[in-house]
């Protein structure tokens, strides 16, 4: 019951790096804040298209593209589908991790640094150029991974 849990939570850790990178892949490009927790800072989570601002609930990653029927509940526009595959994505990652590697520091820091990687793919793959804040987010992500894989003790 308790592994079955803690794959859960992984699961989970997984969708919501991936809503964070759906945010990052389309704010980047744009050079917009991809940070919007707090409202004077950023910009909170909207539709790339009529730019209205999400409800709470609309934030849950992967249930609102379904139970909006794949579209914007303001403007009716079809959700691109590369939202939905990188949190998916994201999501087999951490579960794929989890199972390999147990949870640990090692964990969080390896998943970070994947979802990092594949945003890079992502945004190349569709603007076919690497962006500075992309990279960076690699780089650090994998120094932070490099300092959790040591055991400093």
């Amino acid at each position: 019951m308790t592994h079955l849990l803690i794959l859960l939570i992984s699961a989970l850790y997984g969708v919501l790096l991936g809503n964070y990178l759906t945010t990052a892949y389309h704010r980047i490009p744009l050079t917009k804040p991809i940070n919007g927790i707090f409202k004077n800072k950023g910009i909170k989570p909207h539709c790339s298209v009529c730019e209205h601002e999400l409800k709470y609930w609309e934030y849950f990653p992967v249930f609102s593209w379904i139970f909006s029927k794949q579209r914007c509940n303001y403007c009716g526009v079809k959700v691109d589908k590369i939202y939905t595959v990188l949190e998916v994505s994201m999501m087999l990652i951490s579960i794929s991790l989890f199972a390999f590697m147990g949870m640990n520091l090692q964990y969080v820091f390896l998943t970070l640094f994947m979802s990092t990687v594949v945003l890079l793919i992502a945004l190349y793959a569709v603007y076919r150029r690497f962006y500075f804040k992309s990279v960076c987010f690699v780089v650090i992500s994998a120094a932070l991974y490099i300092v959790g894989a040591y055991d400093f003790t």
